[in-house]
């Protein structure tokens, strides 16, 4: 009798902890695959900011390139401007998280306010074509944009490396569930 109950509680205590091994399992592989769900979101969160500093990008080098012209320039300018605010505007609505983002986002904004008021000021004063103002204010026009297009290199690749990080903990997490399979 003795010698079944001993058995029985080595059994027993096999099976608690087989029973707490499959929980513990069941708990680790839930918490992996939810980091990895978590780095999912993030990653296409940031996709879309990333997506969005390319289109700024893109509209800053045709505000950039230099145009003799001035009337081209004004109409290039007000096509482009406008785009420019709408992608700026729709940024502010994706959740950027970092500090840094942030800070980069509002200098990129900053820098295309000192543009736009510098175009407004060429484009609203009536100056002549030989004027030295003109040249001046269309040679200033064309030194904030290439500033402001920097900027925005600046904030793609700061975004583009926090991606990178995400993708690499992504990567991580996906091989520990694989490792717990």
């Amino acid at each position: 009798m003795l010698f079944r109950s001993k058995i029985g509680t080595k059994i027993g205590i096999i099976f608690s902890i087989f029973f707490v091994e499959v929980i513990l399992f069941i708990l680790t592989a839930s918490l992996i695959s939810r980091r990895y769900e978590h780095y999912s979101k993030e990653l296409g969160e940031e996709l879309k900011i990333l997506d969005s500093t390319r289109t700024l990008e893109r509209l800053l080098v045709q505000i950039a390139i230099p145009v003799n012209d001035l009337e081209k320039k004004k109409a290039n300018f007000r096509n482009i401007g406008t785009n420019v605010e709408n992608v700026i505007e729709k940024m502010y609505q994706l959740e950027i998280d970092k500090i840094e983002g942030r800070r980069l986002l509002n200098y990129v904004t900053s820098e295309y306010a000192r543009l736009k008021k510098t175009a407004l000021k060429l484009f609203n004063t009536p100056l002549d074509k030989e004027s030295t103002e003109t040249h001046r204010l269309i040679e200033k026009m064309d030194a904030q944009a290439s500033n402001t297009l920097i900027i925005a290199e600046k904030f793609h690749q700061f975004i583009y490396e926090g991606i990178e990080a995400l993708r690499s903990n992504q990567e991580n997490t996906k091989y520990l569930l694989y490792l717990i399979a």
